[in-house]
């Protein structure tokens, strides 16, 4: 009788499961994708990545208007050369504007590192300039570019779109200085760096 009885169940249970296959359904405890969209962006390694300026999820805008301050940030340069800031437009392939050059890296606490502004992370190095939207850049779509250059391999990283809205004030580019977590302040001159008051192309 017993015996019987474990047929049926097992029976029971096999119908069940085919007709949830036969919906579409999983069985519960089985493993599933997930649906969430996550930002699609390299990941900070041993090559150039950019993280700022950036947004939150995958496909979105910063958005600024002239005289906005905007902060570049860069991770894990190639340290044997400089770096390139530009922005481009025609998604990302037409050079707008070379805004200006800084060397690969800095101390961290005057950077991010991607855990944080002004936190050190082993393995990797950080570099930043700050600017404020020059009125040069007129309205529209832009990402930004950083590059390196020689005696460093090449290597280029882009951020995400950046939409600028041009005002009638008139801001020239000026590189700034930069406050770090310990309240100490890194100026922007010497190798690496144009003149502090240089406008870009």
């Amino acid at each position: 009788m017993q015996l019987k009885l474990f047929i049926l169940l097992l029976g029971l249970s096999s119908l069940a499961h085919v007709a949830a296959n036969a919906h579409g359904l999983r069985p519960i405890g089985a493993g599933h994708a997930s649906l969430s969209i996550k930002r699609q962006e390299p990941q900070p390694g041993q090559t150039l990545y950019v993280n700022a300026p950036a947004c939150d999820y995958f496909q979105c805008s910063v958005k600024f208007k002239t005289g906005d301050l905007v902060a570049v940030n860069w991770i894990n340069a190639p340290r044997s050369g400089n770096v390139q800031v530009s922005l481009m437009t025609h998604n990302s392939e037409k050079l707008a504007h070379k805004l200006t050059t800084a060397p690969p890296k800095m101390p961290h606490k005057f950077c991010d590192s991607d855990e944080g502004f002004g936190v050190a992370v082993k393995g990797r190095t950080c570099g930043r300039v700050e600017f404020k939207m020059p009125s040069l850049v007129g309205t529209g779509n832009y990402t930004v570019r950083v590059n390196s250059l020689p005696p460093a391999p090449y290597q280029e990283e882009y951020t995400d779109v950046v939409l600028v809205k041009k005002t009638k004030d008139d801001i020239a580019f000026r590189l700034l200085t930069i406050r770090g977590v310990d309240g100490s302040i890194h100026t922007p001159t010497g190798k690496g760096y144009p003149s502090s008051l240089s406008k870009a192309d």
